[in-house]
């Protein structure tokens, strides 16, 4: 008989399935690094009969990628229930991973969370600090026993950006410039393995943030969808923004708490630092004279930013939701200018 066959199959190894005939994955969370991908990923997989790995790295490495679509359908598993999802946030400033994706699944939806620039880029370099704990306590690596500051760390990328952002029309071209400059300081001495050997882990943390260029290049892609996501929305109204987002990817709406994460302090520090709407984070770490550069780096592409979306009329994604919590930081648009009727000859 057959009884040898499933004595056989590996305990614990999801089915493959046929991508197109099962439409798998249902989207892609492509990015942000350290702007909620994992509350995000955690709440849409709610339900799964399977815990899913979050990050698959399948289109931006070369080794998993060259495996096929049978092993990328492994590691998605076949289940009913719940959401397929690859949330690999590091595919979206890579634009190999971006065609790989689109080629791969074209009726994925593409999911983008979008966070603070300044507080991201702040949030990605404690993460890479925490890697540099564990690295010193294996004894890998030659890294100096302190960790340099974020200033320091990211001061010439800082250099690159200023001189690169001065206007809207540039803001492709200065991403392609400054996204790969490495970490200076101590952090550059981290030993690229793992997460960390992946374009975008110990490169471009401030250019991360030039988050307008990155969008219009996945629409370029053409992706069935592209939505856009506030994770400050996300943090603060969990339950109706991602009730939204089901209703975009056409599933029923839940009504489900969203655990929070953040990963550097508990929630009544955070909480301390969103006083009456003024959200602050990871901001309020930074030294003032740091803060007011960056924020003055920052100011052209965030317009650029906001004019994708918060002007649908402008807009490259399909939809944009809970941006109404990031006003403080997204500029609104001016309003376009008003026709004056000709004059009489």
């Amino acid at each position: 008989g057959m009884w040898w066959w499933w004595w056989c199959v590996p305990v614990g190894v999801a089915a493959a399935c046929d991508l197109a005939a099962e439409k798998r994955p249902e989207a892609l969370i492509l990015g942000s690094v350290k702007a909620g991908t994992t509350a995000l990923f955690a709440a849409l997989s709610q339900g799964s009969a399977r815990q899913r790995s979050k990050e698959i790295y399948f289109f931006n490495d070369e080794a998993r990628y060259a495996r096929g679509s049978s092993f990328y359908a492994e590691q998605l598993g076949c289940e009913e229930d719940g959401v397929a999802i690859d949330a690999t946030p590091l595919y979206l400033p890579n634009a190999v991973a971006l065609r790989r994706a689109a080629a791969t699944a074209p009726w994925a939806t593409w999911i983008v969370m979008i966070r603070e620039p300044v507080d991201r880029a702040y949030s990605h370099y404690n993460m890479l600090c925490r890697f540099a704990v564990g690295q010193r306590l294996r004894g890998e690596g030659d890294l100096p026993a302190e960790d340099s500051s974020f200033a320091d760390s990211t001061r010439p990328e800082a250099r690159c950006l200023a001189n690169s952002t001065e206007n809207l029309e540039n803001l492709e071209r200065a991403f392609a410039r400054c996204f790969p400059t490495p970490l200076a300081g101590s952090l550059s001495a981290l030993v690229p393995k793992g997460k960390l050997a992946y374009l975008g882990s110990l490169n471009g943390l401030l250019s991360h943030g030039l988050l307008a260029p990155q969008l219009e290049r996945a629409a370029e892609t053409k992706p069935a969808a592209l939505v856009a996501v506030s994770q400050l929305a996300l943090y603060r109204r969990g339950t109706e923004v991602l009730d939204a987002l089901l209703e975009a990817l056409g599933r029923p709406r839940r009504g489900d708490p969203v655990k929070r994460y953040e990963s550097l302090s508990d929630h009544a520090w955070f909480d301390t630092h969103d006083d009456a709407g003024d959200f602050r984070g990871h901001r309020a770490r930074i030294d003032a004279a740091t803060l007011a550069e960056l924020d003055a780096l920052y100011e052209t592409p965030n317009r650029a930013l906001a004019r994708i979306l918060l002007c649908p009329a402008r807009s490259v994604v399909d939809r944009a939701i809970g941006f109404e919590e990031d006003r403080r930081w997204l500029p609104p648009p001016p309003p376009p200018p008003i026709a004056t009727p000709p004059r009489d000859p």
